[in-house]
């Protein structure tokens, strides 16, 4: 199985680029409740840093921090079985990334 992990990011003009990332998987999943688990983790219920998740970032050649955010939202996950076309690391070992991640997010913040 493959867990497809979409994500965008949205510039202060409106202008958007997305991605999807392709994970490998040795475990079925509930993908409506894996997008629920994924939400709880998140600002917001979407907002993470892609560089922190070692994920593309997806600004643009103009962005300027003073303007755009340096956030990326994520956009839901889908599955499928065929084999990713590049080589990731496993779904499982991603999950446990964000999760540590978001943990101190939430530490930091409060």
């Amino acid at each position: 199985m493959t867990v497809n992990f979409q994500y965008s990011y949205k510039d202060t003009l409106g202008n958007e680029k997305v991605n999807t990332v392709h994970f490998p998987s040795g475990i079925e999943l509930d993908i409506e409740k894996e997008n629920e688990f994924i939400r709880q983790l998140l600002i917001d219920g979407r907002w993470f840093s892609a560089v922190d998740l070692c994920l593309p970032e997806l600004f643009f050649e103009d962005f300027d921090p003073q303007l755009d955010h340096g956030w990326h939202e994520f956009v839901g996950l889908t599955y499928s079985n065929f084999p990713p076309r590049e080589i990731q690391e496993r779904w499982e070992d991603f999950l446990e990334r964000l999760i540590e991640i978001q943990f101190e997010y939430k530490k930091i913040s409060g």
